[in-house]
């Protein structure tokens, strides 16, 4: 854990104005999800209280919300460990992803105006240059850019926190190269269908299309993962 300790520590800010205990549990749970902890790391609080200067209530604490979160588990004789991501975890999170997206999309038909969908189509443009000039991390970027103005005009900020406390999971997954071109021009495709579908006030074949969207992102997902398990290279999935 040495190696990487002071790297945990600058995740967990002190100054914050929130309680120590909920600072503590925010910046393990950023350490884990961002892989700064290793899957199979055991989390030393005797340590991690002694560096940090604190207590060890406060790490106590923050262990038992990374248990609930499932991120880490207890092991007999070997104390509290970073879990592996599991095929039943992709699954979980791409169930609820399924059902939120599709819910912030239809609301979002609700409220958006012509020049809305301008603006999404001038995002898609922007994204499609990006990609036919080989810029694959700012064209994720704009996937992203495009994601959030959708909950934006789904005018549901509940809704918004849950699905990017889900998205935040989403980065544990960091096995999964998002660089693929071809990957890149699918989901170009299926985010202007998207919005097509939305002008049009079709909210079945919307629904259809998300649904199979996150499909294929999931089912790329498990395959990679189960890869990983066996030491093989990352296939290329077919729809």
């Amino acid at each position: 854990m040495d190696d990487y300790i002071d790297d945990i520590i600058k995740q967990v800010d002190l100054s914050n104005p929130r309680s120590l205990n909920e600072s503590v549990y925010q910046g393990f749970k950023k350490s884990i999800i961002d892989g700064i902890i290793p899957v199979g790391e055991r989390l030393n609080e005797k340590e991690l209280s002694r560096r940090l200067n604190i207590s060890r209530t406060p790490v106590r604490e923050a262990t038992k919300h990374l248990i609930e979160d499932k991120l880490v588990e207890y092991i007999p004789k070997r104390g509290v460990i970073v879990k592996k991501i599991s095929k039943d975890d992709v699954i979980e999170i791409y169930k609820l992803r399924k059902n939120l997206d599709s819910l912030a999309a239809i609301e979002a038909m609700k409220h958006m105006t012509a020049s809305d969908y301008q603006e999404f189509y001038k995002i898609l443009d922007d994204t499609e240059k990006l990609w036919l000039n080989d810029k694959i991390d700012e064209t994720i970027q704009m996937f992203k850019v495009f994601n959030e103005k959708v909950y934006l005009k789904s005018e549901m900020p509940r809704l918004k926190a849950i699905i990017s406390e889900l998205r935040e999971y989403l980065k544990r997954f960091r096995i999964i190269s998002l660089q693929d071109p071809e990957r890149c021009k699918r989901a170009l495709f299926e985010h202007r269908k998207m919005i097509i579908l939305m002008e049009k006030g079709q909210k079945e074949n919307l629904v259809e299309l998300i649904h199979k969207h996150l499909n294929f992102s999931e089912k790329h997902i498990i395959i990679a993962l189960e890869n990983q398990m066996k030491g093989l290279k990352q296939p290329h999935v077919k729809s």
